[in-house]
């Protein structure tokens, strides 16, 4: 990791830091994804991690919504994290895939359909260590969140359960 990751990644686990980036990183994220087709984000410059465009059906209004995430790959899925940078009301995109588990995900400028479920007990226990690596702010998140932080497993439609 590089020190301007490293240095980036302490500034959004830090609560001013998660505060500001909340309100705009995905304003960021959204024109370096147009800009390079999806190849990149301003995160992933910026703190060496992977974002990807999930698209959900709104819980309430039923529109689409797309918001790029954190994740990590776990074989063929995905995981996202439903930290909301550490507050205690977790993200609105995690109602809408409880409602409707069908999502888009776009992952290096290349379109897909997926299932989301939350993981279990155990799929916890192993993936936030993995999480954790790749992105320690998430420890401050839990610390700070007050709630069992949600995380979400997308599958490729279609996959075996």
């Amino acid at each position: 990791m590089s020190p301007l990751h490293a240095l980036s990644r302490r500034v959004a686990a830090s609560p001013a830091g998660a505060a500001l980036l909340s309100r705009v990183l995905h304003r960021l994220d959204r024109v370096v994804i147009g800009m390079t087709g999806g190849r990149r984000s301003f995160a992933g410059l910026l703190a060496g991690v992977e974002v990807v465009l999930v698209t959900t059906t709104g819980a309430r209004s039923g529109r689409p919504r797309t918001v790029p995430l954190l994740t990590v790959a776990e074989g063929d899925a995905l995981v996202v994290v439903g930290s909301n940078w550490g507050r205690p009301a977790p993200p609105a995109w995690l109602a809408n895939l409880r409602r409707t588990p069908a999502a888009t995900v776009e992952r290096g400028g290349v379109s897909g359909s997926f299932t989301a479920r939350e993981a279990d007990a155990a799929e916890r226990a192993l993936l936030w260590p993995r999480l954790d690596a790749v992105y320690p702010g998430y420890r401050e998140y839990r610390r700070r969140a007050g709630r069992e932080i949600a995380l979400v497993v997308l599958e490729p439609a279609g996959a075996d359960a």
